[in-house]
């Protein structure tokens, strides 16, 4: 949907990730090993994350989360086609919005595309 692959999706986040810690005057010196990734299951639900892993999160991500829930109050799932149609609603300098644009996705595009597959979003 994004015509990006995650390959490419954490390559521009390292280098943002870089690029920031320059900026305070870290150099490539800083160089830590990548936090192990653990599965996701195919339908997960943010509440048993939440409570699992006491998640916590930046308050852009909260609220893209929130509203991604609003639509379907009662129910327990949010489709990731919700939290993408969200993210893409997002503006510098929200780190999300830094890292679609280092990555060249056209978010008006991916976001027509969203709406004829689900057009409820």
């Amino acid at each position: 949907m994004l015509g990006v692959n995650l390959q490419q999706a954490r390559h521009a986040l390292d280098t943002l990730d870089q690029e920031a810690l320059a900026a305070v005057g870290l150099g490539s010196g800083a160089d830590a090993p990548p936090l192990p990734m653990r599965a996701v299951p195919k339908k997960p639900r943010i509440r048993d994350i939440a409570q699992k892993d006491r998640l916590r999160m930046a308050p852009a991500a909260k609220k893209v989360l929130e509203a991604a829930s609003k639509p379907n109050r009662r129910k327990l799932q949010i489709t990731a086609q919700q939290v993408l149609a969200q993210i893409l609603t997002l503006q510098p300098p929200d780190s999300a919005a830094v890292l679609l644009g280092a990555l060249g996705v056209n978010t008006s595009e991916v976001r027509r595309r969203l709406n004829a597959v689900t057009p409820d979003i």
